[in-house]
């Protein structure tokens, strides 16, 4: 019998300068920082429906992370998950997160807004730089 597991995408920016996308099959309902080895090269990443947590940091440090897709489904971003992605400029929360936990996207210079989709959720006051905007959508 074949195991269901779910689809990650992620771009990385080769040597060369051009982009290569690769999906990766997750087995977890959770992603890790060893699921993403060469976490320095990547550039974009698609966390699917049915992830329902980004662990400790997972994705901290990656100096060529510009774009993150969450889809519904995803409860937590746990402790600096997005810490030192210094690209990272865009972020939307969708509706089933609940919590976002300390230092989660510190050190992330040009984010400067956050959508959020929830209006029960638990933002712990260090998740963000100083002055980035949280925008609560209905």
């Amino acid at each position: 019998m074949k195991e269901k597991g779910f689809t990650v995408k992620y771009t990385f920016i080769r040597k060369d300068g051009k982009k290569n996308t690769i999906a990766r099959v997750c087995y977890e309902n959770f992603i890790t920082s060893c699921l993403f080895p060469r976490k320095q090269e990547l550039y974009a990443l698609n966390i699917p429906k049915g992830i329902s947590c980004i662990e400790d940091h997972a994705f901290a440090d990656c100096p060529q992370l510009k774009k993150v897709t969450f889809h519904e489904g995803l409860l937590s971003i746990k402790v600096g998950a997005f810490q030192g992605c210094g690209e990272l400029e865009e972020v939307i929360i969708p509706k089933t997160v609940n919590k976002i936990g300390p230092y989660a996207f510190e050190r992330c210079p040009k984010l400067k807004v956050v959508k959020v989709y929830s209006q029960y959720i638990d933002i712990a006051s260090t998740a963000f730089d100083e002055g980035v905007e949280i925008q609560y959508v209905a």
